[in-house]
């Protein structure tokens, strides 16, 4: 705002958070940013808003829908008024159900379009006030005069705590203000102030809606009483309309928590089922294996004393077998001396003599060899402890073994032993084992 407009013409400002500049704009009203002090040296407040010459106020509290702005303070700011809100003030604060006394006032405030003043004198007698311009005066359990004790168990049938009984007997001036059973509960003297006769904020009972139901025969005293009616079914329908938007969120809320619980329980259902699921196709390949080799095993019990010492005297007489024992459920095979194959570089190597032992429970082969260790090895191939890397073997040895064919299972043992693949990193190791011979090509 330049300095000849503050000097010319009266300027009003509202508080940011209350007015937008865009709409202003729109609405081709003109303004500007504005920061003022309000309050005197003591008490002074930094307030920043928006500023609109005085011409359009009618304009901006229509557009804006702030009848409410009642009070108008000076500021710093030369010809600029700040408009404000309705203001309560409490006096004392000796009052125990602030939060609730406060919602009812807040309303009453913008709907009366009043300041209003709040002291609770708990007790004592309360001169009149000296009035201020749009000020609402409330005194809690006192009177303009001196009083004698009354206790109000009930009011508007609702019943009271113990402490919020406590009250006066009205004083017989001003106006009265009865509850529904006809009993006086308030006084107003001079249109703006309001004893009300029992310590209504003291700790107990719904300070809220009896406040709300006092504040309401006070508005009714400047209406006609077809007028009261027509307010109070208002009232009424106003309040099933907000029972059923209520209802309906309620019934909304709990109907999609509810289905949002079928939802989390169902995703936990579906993890369940894939579990299952993959357990159940382990357990079908695990079926297959099993008929298969129920199938396949070749091993029958009849005249099994017979068979069983046929197929250990041919353990016994396969070539590099030495002898066959059984010792704690292990088939133990001792060969001879082992040598492998003839190598690329032409050298046969010699490996040792070997005990195979073989878990006729279905344990692991492993083998030892008695002659030598290489290494800290029983043979290329050994990974430790005599137990064998059979790479491609060893889906046959584990076939061989769990359809009990011994025999064959010993032959392919000792043909991997005497086969190192010399070229994979763990087979070339053969290399370090002793010479037997060395072909002429290679001399």
């Amino acid at each position: 705002m330049s300095e000849n407009q503050a000097q010319n013409d009266q300027w009003y400002m509202i508080e940011y958070d209350l007015i937008d500049r865009e709409v202003l704009a729109a609405n081709n009203i003109p303004f500007a940013p504005l920061e003022v002090v309000i309050g005197d040296r003591r008490n002074r407040t930094n307030v920043v808003g928006v500023s609109f010459p005085a011409s359009e106020l009618p304009k901006v509290l229509e557009l804006f829908e702030l009848s409410t702005l009642i009070n108008k303070t000076p500021t710093n700011e030369r010809n600029v008024i700040l408009l404000e809100q309705p203001i309560i003030e409490i006096t004392e604060n000796n009052i125990d159900q602030l939060e609730d006394i406060l919602s009812v006032l807040k309303d009453y405030a913008h709907v009366q379009k009043k300041n209003i003043v709040v002291s609770n004198p708990h007790g004592r007698g309360q001169n009149l006030p000296k009035r201020k311009e749009n000020t609402l005066y409330i005194y809690f359990w006192s009177v303009p005069v001196r009083y004698s004790r009354e206790d109000y168990p009930t009011v508007f049938d609702i019943e009271l705590g113990r402490n919020q009984q406590q009250g006066t007997a009205p004083s017989g001036l001003g106006i009265q203000l009865r509850d529904n059973n006809g009993r006086v509960v308030a006084e107003v003297h001079n249109d703006s102030v309001l004893y009300i006769l029992f310590d209504l904020s003291h700790s107990g009972a719904y300070a809220g809606p009896l406040l709300e139901r006092i504040l309401q025969e006070w508005s009714f005293l400047s209406v006609t009483p077809e007028e009261r009616i027509a307010i109070l079914a208002e009232q009424e329908a106003e309040l099933q309309r907000k029972s059923l938007g209520l209802y309906i969120a309620a019934i909304t809320t709990r109907a999609t928590a509810h289905k949002q619980a079928m939802k989390d329980e169902l995703g936990k259902v579906n993890g369940t089922i894939d579990t299952h699921r993959t357990e159940l196709v382990s357990l079908l390949r695990r079926q297959l294996f099993l008929v298969e080799q129920v199938h396949n095993t070749t091993f029958d019990t009849s005249d099994i004393e017979a068979k069983m010492a046929a197929e250990f005297q041919q353990l016994e007489s396969l070539p590099h077998v030495k002898k066959v024992r059984l010792q704690d459920n292990l088939l133990l095979v001792y060969t001879d001396v082992l040598h492998s194959q003839q190598l690329e570089d032409g050298t046969v190597r010699e490996l040792g003599e070997y005990i195979i032992r073989i878990g006729l429970n279905g344990q692991t082969i492993r083998v030892q060899n008695t002659t030598r260790l290489v290494d800290g090895q029983y043979h290329p191939h050994d990974m430790g402890e005599g137990l064998l890397c059979l790479g491609n073997f060893g889906e046959g040895i584990s076939q061989l073994v769990a359809q009990y064919q011994f025999y064959n299972l010993t032959m392919m043992m000792i043909h991997f032993l005497k086969n190192p693949n010399e070229h994979d990193q763990a087979g070339k190791q053969i290399y370090d084992w002793p010479k037997v011979r060395q072909t002429k090509e290679t001399k």
